[in-house]
């Protein structure tokens, strides 16, 4: 895990780096040597993941803070692992985040490419002093691409995670954008009872919030 706390100033005032040790897969995959600059030998001493989530939320801390993430990937798979491993799950649900690779997309680009977080970093010209493909040292890019970037014309179009979905009809999340709305419902016990549900079928316009009547069967 590695993480850069910036205030709301964007100002760096903490950072949280740890290598854990796996207990599932013990070894490296070969494709996974290649990108992450790791030696296994690191892991050895390395402390699970148990214990490391523990001083990572206590170093997030209780005031109110919000993911920064450059993907939509993060954030699930750290709750992941903490239903795994059986970690009370401290996060506000929904869970809000700010994916600052589709942000980026939709400020400088058609809103729809996804670029690495190399080629962000290149593209506003900030100076690779680190390597990339490191916990800490990618969260150190994002940072610096969020404190160049024109966020706060991009900051409505906030990301909500999957990983714990509504339980009932009362938690189910409708997010309108400018040009896009997103429905995120409660979980259904089949496919029959998803197709049956008024909400899921409905279509609404993201402008005129009118619904939109569909001219075939889809």
């Amino acid at each position: 895990i590695g993480a850069i706390k910036l205030n709301e100033n964007k100002e760096e005032i903490g950072t949280f780096q740890e290598v854990i040790r796996p207990l599932v897969y013990h070894h490296f995959h070969r494709r996974l040597k290649e990108v992450v600059p790791l030696d296994e030998s690191e892991l050895a001493g390395a402390r699970t993941f148990s214990r490391v989530i523990k001083d990572f939320l206590d170093w997030i801390g209780k005031e109110e803070f919000r993911f920064v993430t450059w993907g939509n990937l993060d954030v699930l798979e750290l709750q992941r692992n903490m239903a795994y491993y059986k970690i009370p799950n401290p996060f506000p649900k929904p869970l809000f985040y700010f994916d600052l690779q589709k942000l980026y997309s939709l400020r400088y680009d058609d809103g729809k490419s996804r670029l690495a977080l190399e080629e962000a970093a290149e593209a506003m010209k900030i100076e690779k002093t680190v390597p990339f493909h490191r916990a800490l040292d990618d969260a150190y890019y994002t940072a610096e691409v969020m404190k160049y970037m024109d966020v706060e014309s991009v900051k409505d179009y906030i990301s909500v995670d999957y990983f714990r979905l509504p339980a009932n009809r009362e938690e189910e999340i409708y997010l309108t954008f400018d040009t896009y709305s997103k429905y995120v419902s409660r979980e259904f016990k089949d496919k029959r009872g998803a197709m049956s549900d008024k909400m899921v079928l409905s279509l609404a316009c993201p402008k005129c919030k009118l619904p939109v009547w569909k001219k075939i069967r889809w």
